[in-house]
């Protein structure tokens, strides 16, 4: 099977005399974006009603993003637009951990979030994020949904991993994952998703779903699709731990007070000459 994926859907209708549906999903490529419009006439009394979907998925940035509307303004007894958009990657992370072993434990951290904008809570929706994490047997999963009925969180209870829920609303999700790899210079897969559903409003999820991985100093990786958050912004990216931001500040001290000597002398020697 394809170590790595990208895949989006989008699909919309209005009334049930139009609609569209496009899945991009592929192997190979490292970004997908698919987009569905449909317009329908649902008579004299309501007029032209529509719906779009639009959905993106980029691995080199690890964003997923995804939109969708459906006739806001629908009075009583016409039949809403309906759209959706999901979006999802899937990579295998290649770990190198110099000096490990086959009883070698390395902790890697993901946080993963999901954020955007609902245009009215009440009406129907579905905001949905799942992240998938698998070394060999050992499968670990978190989902979040949100709809007007409220939230639903699941996590799979998995030998060496630990979740942790940072911040859950309707529209927002943030969540901290710990995986413990066991063994020499170990791999892992990494699939999250996201989907969102609207009729009769909308929901822009285009302020994307984000990763950032925390590893362990000295420990570095790879990934099968050669571009796993090698273009990422200030949302996404490989963090150091704690540890290594110590060191990393205590050298831009010792930095600084080297140029604050440079500097100094400069304007000693001066004076005197």
């Amino acid at each position: 099977h394809a170590q790595y994926r990208v895949q989006t859907q989008a699909s919309a209708r209005a009334q049930s005399s139009a609609s569209t549906d496009i899945d991009g999903g592929a192997n190979g490529p490292t970004e997908s974006l698919s987009e569905a419009v449909a317009a329908a006439t649902a008579g004299p009394t309501f007029g032209l009603v529509t719906a779009s979907g639009r959905s993106s998925a980029n691995i080199a940035t690890g964003k997923l993003k995804a939109f969708a509307t459906g006739a806001i303004n629908c009075p009583a007894g016409c039949v809403a637009g309906e759209a959706s958009g999901f979006a999802s990657f899937s990579d295998t992370l290649l770990f190198n951990v110099p000096g490990s072993n086959d009883a070698s434990v390395t902790p890697v951290t993901f946080v993963v979030q999901s954020n955007g904008t609902i245009g009215d809570p009440t009406r129907s929706f579905v905001h949905g994020y799942d992240a998938v994490f698998g070394q060999d047997a050992r499968v670990g999963r978190l989902t979040f949904a949100s709809s007007p009925s409220g939230l639903s969180l699941t996590t799979a209870g998995v030998p060496g991993v630990q979740y942790e829920w940072l911040e859950t609303t309707s529209n927002r999700m943030r969540a901290r994952v710990t995986f413990e790899l066991w063994g020499i210079n170990p791999t892992l897969r990494f699939e999250p998703s996201l989907s969102v559903s609207a009729s009769g409003q909308t929901l822009d999820f285009f302020n994307t779903a984000t990763v950032s991985l925390v590893l362990p100093a000295g420990v570095s990786f790879t990934s099968a699709s050669g571009v796993f958050l090698t273009d990422t912004g200030a949302a996404s990216g490989v963090i150091p731990e704690p540890g290594t931001w110590a060191m990393m500040i205590a050298g831009f001290g010792l930095v600084g007070a080297i140029a604050r000597r440079r500097r100094g002398g400069d304007v000693h020697s001066g004076t005197q000459g």
